[in-house]
């Protein structure tokens, strides 16, 4: 049995291989169900070699922490070994970032900048990981491609438009496909992704398929979730002339019902989305930290799990003065409240104009500034190491604690000997 997922491979092609890196820290980090393993990505590169294929290429546009800085991709690329596969088969290491982009349209009226190796490529292996999305459910193949796209375009997706959301602009990147197979790493997968403060899970699963649409179906279930219920994949189901109920598609080796697990892919939050289940189990009062939509871009999402983390870390019994937390492109200050605190430069300017009875105070900047977030929290009592917010290797310490001592976390598969 085979999922022959290389069934449309031309020969001698010009391949691009796409990891999921999300972003690249200087200290150990959990990238356990956030990162690709270099394990899977090394056997991918062998298996091209097998069907004879040597022109090869790795092109990842990770997260910069820091726009503004110097491209983390070459450091990405050493750390996860990527170095080896470069002197040992000839591979190529692409930086998205520091390639060109041109402008494609994906929609009427609608037009990206994508990366122009893509385009150019006659093939493409997209190797993203099995994990859950706090927005969109699900994050596997077609939420991969969003790595090709530059900085204005990914914001771009994250529209306050209603009806061309972030789902709609996930299911238009399909338009962006040469021929390709998609190999979902499930090695680790991870349960409210997907980020590094998600939970992972050692789960040993890999899906393949030459239809992107039909490995993300398949992993949606292996993840515990209806495909029906992914507002962006029954979109793109539809573009590619699949039934939305999954007919059609034939699993091959494991069956789905045997390795499915049910991954939460968020905190859950209160009936009306004002603060998260767990302050109301703490018994949190005078705080809302409203439910972030699908407006929230890849810049403003970490620093809204490290504030949350943060404030129930520091909770001390003691009610808040009624101050809430927005975020994103839609939301507005509650005139019931005395501050409110806007996180993040689209907030902000959203909100520039506001006339209301509260205190603002803004967290500026894309990706907001540490240092603002950090004065945001201690107005409202809570005083921080800047260092957990300015230093995202302090932070990425913090999270790898909870790992020691559990062998199953193996940073082994992220390297290559």
């Amino acid at each position: 049995m085979k999922a022959d997922a290389f069934a449309h491979l031309p020969s001698n092609a010009r391949v691009i291989i796409k990891p999921n890196i999300v972003v690249w820290l200087d200290a150990p980090y959990p990238k356990y169900g956030v990162v690709t393993t270099s394990a899977v990505v090394e056997e991918t590169v062998k298996l091209l070699m097998a069907y004879g294929i040597n022109d090869i290429a790795i092109a990842e546009g990770s997260l910069q922490v820091d726009p503004q800085g110097q491209p983390i991709g070459e450091k990405s690329f050493e750390g996860l070994g990527y170095k080896k596969l470069q002197q040992r088969y000839g591979v190529k290491l692409w930086d998205v970032w520091e390639r060109p982009f041109q402008k494609v349209e994906v929609a009427e009226g609608i037009r990206l900048r994508v990366n122009e190796d893509l385009m150019t490529a006659d093939y493409l292996v997209n190797l993203p990981v099995l994990k859950t999305h706090a927005q969109v459910k699900i994050s596997l193949g077609l939420k991969n491609l969003k790595g090709f796209l530059d900085v204005a375009s990914r914001k771009k997706c994250h529209s306050a438009d209603t009806e061309k959301d972030l789902a709609f602009m996930i299911a238009r990147l399909t338009k962006l496909l040469p021929p390709s197979a998609t190999i979902i790493d499930g090695i680790y997968t991870l349960e409210r992704g997907p980020s590094i403060d998600g939970a992972p899970r050692r789960s040993d699963i890999v899906i393949a398929s030459s239809s992107v649409v039909a490995a993300d179906m398949t992993g949606a279930a292996v993840l515990g979730y209806d495909p029906a219920d992914i507002p962006y994949l029954m979109q793109a189901c539809q573009m590619a002339g699949f039934t939305t109920d999954g007919a059609g598609i034939e699993v091959v080796g494991r069956t789905v019902k045997e390795v499915a697990a049910y991954h939460q892919y968020a905190f859950p939050y209160n009936q009306d989305g004002t603060r998260p289940l767990a302050f109301e189990k703490m018994g949190m009062e005078g705080i809302k930290f409203h439910k972030y939509d699908s407006t929230l871009c890849t810049y403003c999402s970490p620093l809204i799990g490290m504030l949350q983390t943060i404030i129930a870390l520091s909770y001390q019994d003691k009610p808040f003065d009624d101050v809430e937390f927005l975020s994103g492109k839609r939301q507005k200050p509650s005139d019931d409240m005395k501050k409110s605190i806007l996180v993040g430069q689209c907030m902000c300017k959203l909100n520039k104009d506001h006339e209301g009875p509260q205190e603002i105070v803004k967290i500026s900047g894309c990706p907001p500034k540490p240092e603002e977030a950090a004065e945001a929290l201690k107005s409202i009592g809570i005083e921080i190491p800047p260092s957990l917010l300015t230093d995202f290797n302090t932070a990425a310490g913090f999270f790898m604690k909870r790992f020691e001592g559990q062998t199953e976390f193996d940073d082994a598969f992220f390297t290559i000997s």
